[in-house]
């Protein structure tokens, strides 16, 4: 994928199809714990067991109405949150990047990536379910690398595998980071 060159203002939010098969994950979890927990013995350490399962699911659930009323809003100043936690993060302050693989599965074929931009001792994270994923991780990535924010290998190698093609060489920017790295340390 060849990346276009954005600038503007860009707003994105999490697709219908992934916050319904969320919700129906959520729901799932929270009746297959929460039911037995009527029919359980109130000693019983099953309680606390399913009690805490069900706490997990809830939390999920709260997660994914999160994402629901959140928009994630990018502009030629700053990536901005909308919603009920929001945040934002000035590209000024922007001093790391990273794009995360999250697998589900040991042959690392299902799975989930996170981008997660920090600065500032401020932290943005969108996982890859919102729509238009990789528009939003090469916009994110090219005022990171205009303000001279080198990714690490690893998200280098992420990007590669969203067919990204960012013109950077992998050993070239490992390089530069920990070159970048070794003189803030000596600052």
């Amino acid at each position: 994928m060849q990346p276009e060159t954005a600038t503007g203002t860009s707003v994105y939010r999490y697709g219908r199809k992934a916050l319904l098969r969320d919700y129906r994950n959520a729901g799932f979890g929270l009746f297959a714990t929460g039911a037995p927990l009527l029919l359980a013995n109130p000693s019983s350490v099953m309680v606390y067991v399913l009690g805490a399962l069900a706490a997990l699911f809830a939390g999920y659930g709260v997660r994914v109405i999160h994402r629901q009323v959140s928009e994630i809003v990018i502009d030629d100043s700053a990536i901005r949150v909308r919603g009920l936690l929001g945040g934002q993060l000035d590209w000024e302050e922007l001093d790391d990047i990273r794009l995360r693989y999250y697998s589900t599965r040991r042959d690392r074929s299902h799975g989930w990536m996170e981008l997660v931009l920090h600065g500032q001792g401020r932290r943005i994270r969108v996982e890859s379910s919102i729509d238009d994923f990789d528009r939003l991780v090469v916009r994110a990535t090219r005022e990171a690398l205009s303000r001279d924010v080198i990714p690490d290998a690893s998200t280098m190698m992420n990007f590669k595998a969203l067919d990204l093609d960012l013109g950077l060489d992998i050993e070239v920017t490992e390089t530069r980071r920990r070159s970048r790295s070794a003189s803030k340390e000596t600052e």
